[in-house]
């Protein structure tokens, strides 16, 4: 329930995401987005139902950081409606990154991506090869068409391909996104030489004083 986890979690001012691209991004195909499931626990019970019947066991642990506490049980409670139980594992920040992160140690863990141009930043955590796809998520038609983007020269295919690929891992719901973020360079008048990279990251060697 992304209402109720806005409320609880982002003082009800969550920026919906449901793909890899935001709506106004040249690379976001709305039939991405159109594809999202809808909230429906009277359905999600039902396969929890099935599934248990079968002999499967769709119960998991969630690891993640002190911070995040109060999400991690905001999606057990709503797990527990469904007949789902979650185990919560707390770590430091210097452990999660190391022992759960990117070793692969997890059923579910929370993650921050963040990035202005797709390339290569969506591949890092996409392509299976990729040494940011902490969760060994593996399509080769999405790898074929992240190849595609980085090599052609045609502004149109390079759309087309990343389109593709948010099609494709939204269809496979190979991550849970719950928000959009937005992160800014913020100084005062007389700091000049602001310049970022691509993942926003700054260029400090470049600023200087107007004074």
């Amino acid at each position: 329930n992304f209402d109720a986890l806005s409320v609880i979690w982002y003082s009800n001012n969550r920026v919906p995401a449901t793909s890899i691209f935001a709506d106004s991004s040249q690379y976001h195909d709305p039939a991405s987005a159109q594809a999202w499931p809808a909230y429906d626990p009277e359905a999600a019970r039902r396969l929890i139902e099935d599934y248990r019947a079968s002999g499967g066991n769709p119960d998991f642990q969630f690891k993640t950081v002190a911070t995040w506490v109060p999400m991690a049980e905001f999606l057990q409670a709503q797990m527990a409606e469904v007949g789902i139980r979650v185990d919560i594992q707390v770590y430091d920040l210097a452990q999660y990154a190391s022992q759960v992160v990117q070793s692969g140690d997890f059923d579910l863990a929370t993650n921050l991506v963040t990035f202005e141009s797709p390339y290569p930043f969506v591949g890092r955590f996409t392509h299976s090869q990729a040494v940011g796809n902490f969760g060994h998520y593996a399509n080769p038609e999405v790898d074929a068409l992240l190849d595609q983007a980085s090599t052609t020269v045609d502004p149109a295919a390079q759309v087309a391909a990343y389109q593709g690929v948010e099609r494709l891992v939204g269809d496979d719901l190979a991550f849970m996104w719950l928000s959009r973020g937005f992160l800014s360079t913020i100084t005062r008048d007389d700091v000049k030489g602001v310049s970022r990279y691509l993942d926003r990251a700054q260029f400090y060697d470049r600023l200087w004083l107007d004074r």
